[in-house]
């Protein structure tokens, strides 16, 4: 049973990488790179379980009301610590990497990461909780954790970008700053919305929840499709633009 439910705990996140791997069209991410962000994005559920325990002490001490506590535990312990150690370990892995020379190469780096780390956090909920938790998690949290990378792996890309052109065109680099900003401030509202929802009991928020899950896949259908088609260089005859 044990194994079977490890299986099931991982295959999500395999089939989402699969999918995404498949749509990246110009030059093909080296392996053993995607490799190392998969396994880095493993690694980061320690620094992650660290901080959330220092952060719940913290809000045990000191938050008595239950909707704030929950509202601190769904955007900060969860959505900010997560989704920052996952940007720290993207971005200093891969922005100066050659292999990052197009637009569509942000997500795909980022959704390596994110899914190593859900598929830690997966294996650890489902084998605490059964396989009534591997199924629930499979259609919301996985996903869940892929659509908030394709949203940091987007802007990311879109600051390389911008930071690519100004160097040959000399334009003001507080663009691809505001990009990098926005590639770890919206997934973090993402990710604390979603948690918020469910973590407090409300049935309007629980319908909330399920409307966010739905734009979730949206998010990762329409997102991913639109930048695989206008999937663009950074680099013209091995040259950075």
């Amino acid at each position: 049973m044990t194994t079977i439910i490890v299986f099931l705990a991982v295959l999500p996140s395999l089939v989402l990488l699969f999918y995404i791997y498949k749509r990246d069209s110009i030059n093909k991410e080296p392996k053993s790179l995607l490799l190392k962000l998969f396994v880095l994005g493993c690694l980061s559920v320690i620094p992650i379980i660290i901080a959330e325990f220092f952060v719940v002490d913290l809000m045990d001490i000191y938050i008595f009301d239950n909707t704030l506590y929950n509202l601190v535990d769904a955007f900060v312990c969860a959505a900010l610590v997560e989704e920052s150690i996952k940007f720290i370990v993207t971005k200093l892995t891969i922005w100066k990497n050659k292999a990052f020379d197009s637009t569509f190469d942000g997500m795909v780096y980022c959704a390596f990461v994110s899914m190593g780390f859900a598929t830690v956090e997966n294996i650890i909920y489902c084998l605490f909780f059964g396989l009534p938790t591997v199924f629930s998690r499979m259609f919301t949290s996985i996903p869940g954790h892929f659509s908030f990378a394709i949203v940091m792996g987007f802007f990311i890309s879109k600051a390389k970008y911008e930071e690519t052109k100004g160097k040959k065109q000399e334009i003001n680099t507080n663009k691809s700053r505001k990009l990098l900003a926005c590639s770890l401030i919206i997934p973090v509202i993402q990710h604390g919305f979603y948690d918020f929802c469910l973590v407090q009991d409300s049935r309007v928020l629980f319908f909330v929840f399920i409307l966010v899950v739905v734009f979730s896949y949206l998010i990762i259908l329409i997102i991913v499709h639109r930048e695989h088609k206008r999937d663009t260089l950074f680099y013209e005859d091995d040259r950075l633009l």
